[in-house]
């Protein structure tokens, strides 16, 4: 899915069209935030129980019920004198709220790709557009920064509830 969308941003600038830009920019937009949704239920469904299966509940899940669970965790490894575990909760709770973040902007950004037409594309220069304030450079870091908050979420979930 990353790989379309970046080909769909790099269309977006070669294109000299403004209509066709526009089409090609919402779809980049649209597509990086299915790397990252893809990525995140692929990389937390397994290790998490009663995983979301809507785009908009995980991100409340994650800043409630996880981050609950991570604090709680974090409390049990410094009453056992378990720093790692404790180090590693704490950086999986600041995991979670990033992620929730990214997701929360790609969502949003990715309703007004799809439903919001009056809402153009706006290009910056011959290197970059944006999308209601969102800069393509933003998205295209999605997957990445998702990718990475995931694997420290999914490790410290499974050391928690080995």
């Amino acid at each position: 899915m990353e790989v379309v969308a970046l080909h769909l941003a790099e269309e977006a600038l070669r294109l000299t069209r403004q209509s066709d830009r526009d089409l090609f920019g919402r779809s980049a937009f649209n597509r990086f935030y299915y790397a990252t949704f893809l990525i995140v239920r692929s990389q937390l469904h397994a290790s998490i129980g009663n995983f979301p299966t809507t785009h908009s509940a995980i991100p409340e899940f994650l800043t409630g019920s996880v981050t609950r669970e991570l604090s709680k965790g974090a409390q049990y490894a410094k009453r056992a004198d378990d720093a790692e575990l404790s180090k590693l909760c704490s950086r999986a709770r600041t995991a979670t709220k990033n992620l929730a973040d990214i997701l929360r902007t790609g969502y949003s950004v990715r309703v007004i790709a799809d439903y919001k037409p009056e809402i153009l594309i706006e290009f910056e220069n011959v290197e970059s557009f944006g999308l209601n304030t969102v800069l393509i450079s933003e998205a295209k870091a999605w997957p990445h920064k998702a990718l990475a908050m995931s694997v420290t979420l999914s490790s410290a979930w499974k050391q928690l509830h080995a």
